[in-house]
């Protein structure tokens, strides 16, 4: 299990494991000689802007049971970019609390967003990802991406002027009953089945 608070703008996340990870809550530890406790941490952030990013690689599978944001906390700043990728057999899966945030703040752009099994593995995302801008930001470029396997999507929101990327290898594609996919752009690159039929998608151009 991984959980991190990145406290300060322009400060990246990074971690790479060698096989199954869980971004979830890590509980308070420590109390040797009064200075090695470490408060308890439940999942991955950052402050966002052009290098607040975060990039969680694992082996096998990875579960996002906690949130992940580079939300930009400052007027103007852009939100984080965010990449969640297997390098080994294995699947995605956000979970019930595991939503991905990457907005901007007034003027700010959204952080791009890359969900990537590298290896065989399917992508199941539950719960809302959001690349918005912020008021009057632009959203940003969210890829969904498979070497061998299957795509179910939740709410996947690129925001406005942003798009949304599948590129699916090896399994159909799918919406979760409830989802909605949105933004200005839709581009889909498939060898299998493409099923995007919710009543709620919202995009511009396809």
């Amino acid at each position: 299990t991984v959980a991190a608070n990145i406290t300060v703008a322009d400060r990246s996340f990074s971690v790479r494991d060698v096989d199954a990870l869980t971004v979830g809550t890590v509980a308070s530890a420590g109390t040797l000689d009064g200075n090695a406790g470490v408060v308890s941490i439940s999942g991955i952030t950052s402050l966002g802007n052009a290098t607040g990013g975060v990039s969680v690689l694992a082996g096998g599978n990875l579960t996002v049971s906690e949130a992940i944001s580079t939300a930009s906390a400052s007027s103007g700043q852009s939100g984080g970019t965010v990449l969640l990728k297997t390098t080994g057999a294995g699947n995605i899966v956000t979970n019930t609390n595991g939503t991905i945030t990457t907005t901007g703040n007034g003027a700010g752009a959204g952080g791009e967003i890359l969900v990537y099994t590298g290896a065989a593995g399917n992508i199941t995302l539950n719960n809302n990802v959001s690349a918005a801008g912020g008021a009057t930001g632009n959203g940003a470029v969210v890829t969904v991406r498979t070497t061998s396997g299957t795509v179910q999507l939740g709410n996947v929101a690129a925001g406005t002027n942003g798009t949304l990327q599948l590129n699916v290898t090896g399994g159909d594609t799918t919406q979760l009953a409830g989802g909605n996919l949105s933004g200005t752009s839709l581009k889909v690159l498939s060898d299998s089945n493409v099923t995007l039929a919710s009543a709620g998608n919202n995009f511009t151009t396809v």
